[in-house]
């Protein structure tokens, strides 16, 4: 079996190094449920999870929260992890012409629990019952940046 887990940490492609305090790493077809407020109204959204660590976290989404949000984090099928504190620091566009899913980057105020961190990256809520995370017409490879 290839190994698909990547350590983020090494050095900026850019040169230098990276800033990160922790180490990312890929997650398999991880899914995960991102809620947030707008006002009085509740938003939750499914997203794939694309990379975690300790410290933060990024996935890809139909709709994210604005920058600076404080969202709530959780593994998607598993009605027993807890929802972690998380507050969004970047929103990008994806796809052919910014119309694909929103990337959405956030950071941990508190270490990410490890077992929802082990389980993330261990692809624990993979699932075929996930609601398409996809804009019509665009496929997961369209997705990678």
């Amino acid at each position: 079996m290839i190994e698909r887990r990547t350590n983020h940490n090494l050095s900026n492609p850019n040169g230098g190094e990276d800033r990160r305090s922790a180490s990312r790493y890929d997650t398999g077809p991880t899914y995960v449920v991102l809620s947030w407020t707008e006002g009085e109204t509740l938003l939750s959204v499914v997203a794939t999870l694309r990379d975690i660590s300790l410290s933060g976290g990024s996935a890809l989404a139909k709709n994210a929260p604005c920058v600076g949000t404080m969202a709530w984090f959780r593994l998607q099928g598993d009605d027993t992890s807890p929802w972690v504190a998380a507050t969004i620091v970047a929103v990008s566009k994806t796809g052919l012409l910014g119309r694909g899913p929103r990337l959405i980057r956030w950071k941990f105020p508190e270490a990410c629990p490890y077992l929802i961190f082990k389980a993330a990256i261990n692809g624990f809520s993979a699932s075929q019952d996930v609601d398409d995370v996809t804009m019509p017409g665009y496929t997961r490879r369209d997705w990678r940046g």
